[in-house]
């Protein structure tokens, strides 16, 4: 009976520290095997090897949706076998068929990635089910253009080796996939130093719109302020305002001093400049 017991509380303190060592991502909808064989791999690292538990922390990682969508097999209680059965059922219901996936490779677009990243994503899309020469053409053609053309060469090599071999050299790909990203860091470097430079042409560009309009604000008031003789004042009222002598047309000018007059004498006298 002790015997028993230290067993079942031996079992029951393991599978705590297994439950704690284990930290699962969130199922991958679109690659369940990849992430089925991470799972594995984190398991023996933490030196599991119960399927029972491992059935668990699998199912505990699953969204709600792909939960519901395997229902038929967690409604029951655990028992010799159901990993098994689980880990096939995520697979199969999970896998995108190869249909989806040319599509999905078809479709893909680079984005703002590099073109090495953008590489290694498309064969991972691929999941191998796609030749290499078809992953190629579709990353040539995404990629820009300076950079498919410095690569076109290494990438054809790369293309008549799998057709003739099946295979391909992956440190040649690697080297290929390296040229093509110091080729884009470059097309980079130099499209923001232009965009700098751009910068700084529209801000000279509009320091000098404004030098011009000033200029010619100044050339109209100061058209502006040309005598006229068919105008309402007189030339002297004109040029000295209340500054002026004399009115040289004291019977035409229309000019006004700026303040009031204060004695009854002014007021008789208003269409006479004031002397100063």
């Amino acid at each position: 009976m002790n015997e028993n017991l230290e067993k079942s509380m031996e079992k029951s303190i393991v599978n705590k520290v297994e439950s704690v060592s284990v930290k699962l991502q969130e199922f991958w909808e679109t690659n369940p095997e990849t992430w089925l064989k991470t799972a594995e791999y984190q398991f023996r690292l933490a030196g599991i090897v119960n399927e029972e538990t491992k059935y668990y922390h699998i199912a505990s990682r699953l969204p709600s949706n792909v939960a519901q969508s395997i229902s038929d097999i967690l409604k029951f209680d655990y028992k010799a076998g159901m990993y098994d059965l689980l880990r096939d059922a995520l697979i199969e219901r999970y896998t995108p068929s190869n249909t989806a996936r040319l599509h999905a490779l078809l479709d893909e677009k680079r984005g703002d990635r590099k073109p090495a990243k953008f590489m290694r994503d498309l064969i991972n899309l691929s999941q191998n089910n796609f030749p290499i020469d078809v992953i190629i053409h579709r990353w040539l053609q995404n990629v820009p253009p300076i950079v498919a053309a410095a690569t076109e060469e290494a990438a054809n090599t790369l293309i008549e080796q799998f057709q003739k071999e099946s295979k391909y050299d992956s440190s040649r790909m690697e080297k290929m996939l390296k040229h093509a990203d110091n080729i884009y860091d470059l097309i980079e470097r130099d499209r923001q130093v232009l965009a700098v430079k751009t910068g700084h042409s529209n801000r000279n560009n509009n320091n000098k719109n404004r030098f011009r309009s000033q200029s010619r604000s100044r050339r109209s008031s100061s058209r502006s302020r040309r005598f006229n003789p068919k105008g309402s004042w007189c030339e002297n009222h004109f040029k000295y305002r209340e500054k002026a002598y004399s009115c040289l047309k004291p019977d035409t000018c229309k000019y006004r001093p700026q303040y009031k007059a204060s004695t009854s004498a002014d007021t008789k006298n208003e269409n006479t400049a004031p002397r100063v």
